[in-house]
């Protein structure tokens, strides 16, 4: 007599439970929620949740891959790199926008003071000495 069904869903390796993909997938498609899956294929939602993430999960680059773990190391540096660059980017485009903001209220502000002619207490026409 085997002890095969007495322990549950099959497991391989060290101690990975093996789950059909593609029925996961199908039932998630359908609508179904992570628990109701796990419930149907016998595992935990938090087991459905982690196989769905690590399948829809981008595949490493190719190139990154074949440098090992330097390479992985390296991979990180650069996205934080371009992730610095993006922000340092949209500050500067901000910071113009807001220097482009100021200059226009600024020639506003001398238009209207131009166009409504001289003080009471000045003599004269405008900035006129």
């Amino acid at each position: 007599m085997s002890l095969t069904p007495q322990i549950g869903p099959p497991r391989g390796g060290r101690g990975r439970i093996r789950l059909d993909m593609g029925k996961v997938l199908t039932l998630r498609a359908e609508g179904y929620s992570l628990r109701q899956i796990g419930k149907a294929l016998g595992v935990s939602d938090a087991t459905v949740r982690d196989r769905l993430r690590k399948h829809t999960k981008a595949p490493p680059d190719p190139y990154y891959s074949a440098l090992g773990k330097s390479g992985q190391k390296a991979r990180r540096r650069a996205l934080a790199h371009r992730r610095r660059e993006a922000k340092l980017e949209a500050d500067r485009q901000r910071a113009a926008q807001v220097q482009g903001k100021l200059l226009k209220l600024g020639l506003l502000a001398l238009v209207t003071d131009r166009l409504a002619g001289p003080k009471k207490d000045e003599s004269g026409a405008g900035y006129a000495p």
